[in-house]
């Protein structure tokens, strides 16, 4: 049945292709790559863009409509390189990289390999720079050489660095709020670009005692970088690192943390590597370190597809890698991407350092109902180009922006939903560099760090969305300088602020309206808002407007984030007419669906009784 199933779909698929588009069958556990793979009884262990293949699925050339269908419930060791001078699809007859369809559930390429060796209990306090959990760590010589920012994994979940002090979420790790007070002008608690001393914590005899371990440095502009530590003077209480790369802030407090430490592994599931001598110290989760297997990322892409155009990448689950997907131009001499489909694909648990789960660029590409969970110091989705459309993705645990356009044109943001994006830097949809024409609608963002943010763009159009900051920051829309044009901030939720302001600025026209509202924005065109909070009362209200601090009276049930309007809400028939601009609520009903329209993201559904 299943098979009629993939036959059928596969049938569609490339009806009007050409009669010559092939089936190519991927199953790394029992293919072999001298076979035809061509059916399911012969299928190739590698993909041809592996740069391991060999044989039969090395030499054959994938052509316009061909088809690369990986086993689902297949674990692939590599990854996938494509190269678009050379391999593309046309109009009507992509290339298709396919992980579902064929076995059960989804292919998973997965950029880690196996750790190779004996496992060691430690003996001693002496082992470990006099840990106290001695007992409980072990230790293992490594065959090869590793950094220790490469992700290393306990079967396939993340293990956390040893970090003092430690973060209330070892996923945050770089968050400030965690991290070690150097207060402002202290003569005695200082720091320099190279330099930290701390008089309070740097109290250990030896001068070897830090060495191997790493400091986490919080710079301008609100970011922080992590530094190998050079060097340790006992007498001074100070450290040396490498250098900050850019400047300190000197007009506030700053803020540091130790990382990658033997000393300092003192939870199940942290670990740290002397990246000098080879050996690795865990901490196992349950204090066997024989019911697991561990893994540590080498490779870089899950699937890069560069300067490709026409090419379909779905249904796969790609893990432990630096980034998951990308469909971009690495330079000016490959082509600019074109006609492109990422969808139905889950990235996961990703060991990014500034990098991405998603990030495409070019020309008519879509992203949709993608998964992208645990994007550790990276962003969940990136693009640029034009005409581009992200759409009724899932996106959940990054440490920098969730989803995030930058240089892009005539491209939408729709239908996505945002969460626990909370890293230093960290926002959950953000549009920047010169980004135009762009649309931001029917979203719900929250547990971020500022749910929306822009800079540096012109003419936006942002509705129906939920923005919710759940009283942990201070703003949930900020524009920060460079907006021009018109910016549309319409029949939103934006909630959950801790100052009761919004910040927007630049050489712009802003018109706020119908939104719900517990942010002020001044300097803009407004009207037939509803504001939620106490300080709204300062404003002189403009048509339309009113106040009304108790959520309970707008929203069905706001405790539990179920923000449909109630009967009798004040946002009932109480907007204005904006068909001009769009026409429907954020669940697709028509506006208006009473006798006028509604204020905020929803039209007010009866409920049968």
């Amino acid at each position: 049945m299943k098979r009629f199933v993939l036959f059928l779909y596969l049938f569609f698929l490339i009806k009007g292709m050409d009669l010559y588009s092939t089936i190519y069958y991927i199953d790394f556990e029992k293919g072999d790559d001298k076979n035809s793979g061509i059916t399911s009884d012969e299928p190739w262990k590698h993909c041809p863009f592996d740069k391991n293949a060999t044989d039969k699925a090395r030499s054959t050339k994938i052509k316009a409509g061909d088809i690369l269908l990986f086993k689902g419930g297949v674990v692939y060791y590599g990854c996938i390189e494509i190269d678009g001078r050379f391999i593309y699809g046309e109009e009507n007859k992509p290339i298709i990289l396919k992980g579902d369809g064929w076995g059960d559930g989804k292919a998973i390429i997965d950029g880690s390999e196996l750790i190779e060796g004996e496992w060691k209990k430690c003996t001693s306090p002496d082992e470990v720079k006099g840990n106290p959990n001695w007992e409980k760590i072990y230790c293992i010589q490594l065959k090869k050489s590793y950094s220790f920012t490469q992700g290393f994994y306990e079967d396939d979940d993340f293990l956390w660095y040893s970090q003092e002090p430690n973060p209330s979420d070892p996923f945050f790790y770089d968050r400030i709020d965690n991290f070690r007070v150097i207060p402002k002008g202290d003569s005695n608690i200082k720091q320099t670009r190279t330099s930290i001393t701390d008089p309070r914590y740097f109290t250990q005899k030896d001068p070897d005692f830090w060495k191997g371990s790493y400091v986490a440095l919080w710079r301008v502009p609100n970011v922080t970088v992590i530094k190998k530590i050079t060097g340790y003077d006992p007498q001074t209480s100070t450290i040396f690192h490498e250098d900050a790369g850019g400047d300190l802030y000197a007009d506030r407090n700053s803020y540091y943390s130790i990382i990658n430490h033997v000393s300092l592994i003192d939870k199940p599931g942290e670990f740290a590597l002397d990246e000098e001598k080879k050996v690795l110290y865990i901490w196992p989760k349950d204090d066997d370190i024989k019911k697991h297997k561990y893994k540590i990322r080498v490779e870089n892409v899950g699937i890069k597809a560069d300067g490709v155009k026409n090419i379909v990448i779905e249904g796969f689950i790609i893990q432990n890698f630096t980034m998951g997907i990308r469909v971009y131009r690495s330079s000016d001499n490959m082509p600019v991407p074109e006609n492109f489909i990422i969808r139905n694909n889950e990235v996961r648990n990703l060991k990014a350092d500034e990098w991405y789960s998603i990030h495409i660029g070019g020309k008519n590409g879509i992203v949709e109902n993608n998964k992208v969970i645990n994007s550790l110091r990276g962003v969940g989705i990136l693009a640029g180009g034009e005409n581009i459309i992200v759409r009724k993705n899932y996106v959940k645990r990054t440490s920098r922006q969730g989803i995030w356009f930058m240089g892009a044109k005539d491209s939408i943001i729709e239908n996505n939903f945002v969460e626990s994006c909370k890293g230093t830097h960290a926002n959950g949809i953000s549009v920047y560099s010169n980004s135009e024409n762009i649309t931001v609608r029917n979203n719900l963002v929250i547990d971020s760090n500022i749910p929306f943010t822009m800079e540096q763009s012109k003419d936006l159009k942002i509705y129906n969305n939920i923005f919710d900051g759940e009283k942990k920051v201070g703003y949930v829309i900020a524009g920060w300088f460079g907006l021009k044009g018109t910016i549309y901030i319409l029949n939103n939720n934006i909630l959950g602020s801790t100052s009761g302001y919004l910040h927007i600025s630049g050489d712009c026209k802003i018109i706020f309206k119908n939104n719900i509202t517990d942010g002020i924005l001044g300097n803009c065109e407004r009207s037939y808002n509803i504001y939620t909070t106490e300080k709204a009362k300062t404003l002189n209200l403009a048509e339309g407007e009113k106040i009304e601090t108790d959520l309970k009276k707008i929203f069905v049930n706001p405790e539990k984030k179920d923000y449909q309007l109630k009967e009798n809400s004040p946002a009932i028939d109480s907007g204005m007419d904006l068909s001009e601009i769009f026409t429907t609520d954020m669940d697709g009903i028509k506006r208006p669906k009473g006798k006028k329209w509604d204020i905020g993201p929803y039209e007010f559904k009866e409920v049968e009784k």
